[in-house]
């Protein structure tokens, strides 16, 4: 799949105009994602509650967020046992928790209610409950979700 068809217009023309860095925020190589380079960069930014959403949605596991000193998210992901799984894949959860504080356990609702203490939580917020943007996580999500090794089940 190309970017096209995993990112909503608006978020593809705005990638194309910008200068992205080689790397997600937390120092991930872009690269390692099974995802192609502007998906993700934005499934690694504000996008990753719509993939944790649509992962949730989808597979019923659980969405953990990590959150900074004020219980602000910061990024999200699903958690399926020992493993949390984002726009990277699969990652043992022990190494994020080492170094981020983890909230888990929790639905989208709450998510999203998380999210009004963040600078950019009205947009993300929108994002979660947009019809064109949850097409393209589950799109985003179906990707993520096949390179983890696991399968949603078929509906």
């Amino acid at each position: 799949m190309d970017d096209e068809d995993l990112l909503p217009p608006e978020y593809l023309a705005y990638y194309r105009e910008l200068e992205l860095a080689d790397e997600a925020a937390d120092g991930r190589p872009l690269a390692a994602s099974p995802l192609p380079r502007l998906a993700a960069h934005h499934y690694t930014t504000g996008g990753c509650y719509s993939l944790a959403g649509a992962m949730a949605s989808m597979t019923g596991l659980p969405i953990g967020v990590t959150v900074d000193p004020d219980n602000i998210p910061r990024h999200a992901f699903v958690v399926h046992g020992k493993d949390y799984i984002d726009a990277f894949g699969r990652q043992p959860l022990a190494e994020l928790s080492a170094r981020e504080r983890i909230v888990e356990g929790l639905g989208i609702r709450q998510v999203a209610d998380m999210l009004l203490a963040h600078d950019n939580g009205p947009k993300i917020r929108a994002d979660l409950t947009s019809a064109e943007s949850k097409q393209y996580a589950v799109a985003a999500a179906e990707v993520v979700l096949a390179v983890s090794g696991f399968s949603p089940p078929s509906s």
